[in-house]
């Protein structure tokens, strides 16, 4: 009983709260864009351990944390002037909510196995969404059958599989750090599926700032 915050929190951080603010993301930026921000979640997370369990961060890891910010200024300054995009504002918040559900997987997977604590989470995620139900229902004698296969499609490989090894892994690791320095492939990928699926080309802005954030994560993972 007295963990049932701590699953409500993850409920609310890895679930609902931050597949809300993703999807709105979605709305203003390209899929590349939103996945170079999101590579930003191992550096927060890492922030946020120290303080929690004590996981410490060497000089040379704030000065990789340093050179992805200035990567998130490339994003944001490419045109000369303060251009922040609504869509990098909502990715940004659900990065920071991300990093917390990364922590608390980390807490909870010392107490309850992975399997528990992935579907647990995930239905406490799935009620807290409830309140979308009343346009959910509305739209669904209206939605085509690619959108639905896509829906069942995201429903099971991003969601259910790849959240109960992402648990799962944070059970194995020994460091939170371990786990989500794999995050720095997510921005690779999501860019090559947006060009080779969507034909969603890369501005020149998100290349050269995407690359100085993975290189600033990367130099990070290597002071673990």
């Amino acid at each position: 009983m007295k963990n049932i915050p701590a699953f409500i929190f993850a409920g609310f951080s890895g679930y609902a709260g931050y597949i809300a603010l993703f999807n709105i993301a979605t709305l203003f930026s390209s899929p590349s864009t939103l996945s170079v921000i999101n590579a930003l979640a191992p550096a927060i997370t890492a922030i946020v351990a120290y303080f929690i369990f004590n996981e410490r961060i060497k000089l040379i890891g704030c000065l990789s944390m340093g050179i992805s910010f200035c990567g998130i200024l490339i994003l944001t300054l490419w045109d000369g002037v303060l251009t922040v995009n609504k869509g990098i504002l909502y990715m940004l918040a659900g990065c920071l909510l991300l990093s917390l559900y990364n922590i608390s997987q980390r807490y909870l997977t010392k107490k309850y196995s992975s399997f528990d604590v992935s579907m647990y989470s995930m239905l406490i995620g799935g009620i807290l969404l409830v309140i979308y139900s009343p346009s959910s229902i509305t739209n669904m004698f209206s939605i085509s059958f690619t959108s639905l296969i896509l829906i069942i499609y995201m429903s099971i490989f991003p969601s259910i599989i790849s959240y109960f090894f992402w648990t799962k892994a944070f059970e194995l690791a020994k460091h939170t750090t371990e786990v989500t320095s794999f995050m720095f492939v997510t921005p690779v990928l999501a860019t090559l599926m947006g060009i080779i699926i969507l034909g969603d080309i890369p501005k020149l802005s998100t290349l050269i700032g995407g690359v100085v954030i993975i290189l600033g994560m990367i130099l990070f993972n290597k002071t673990k």
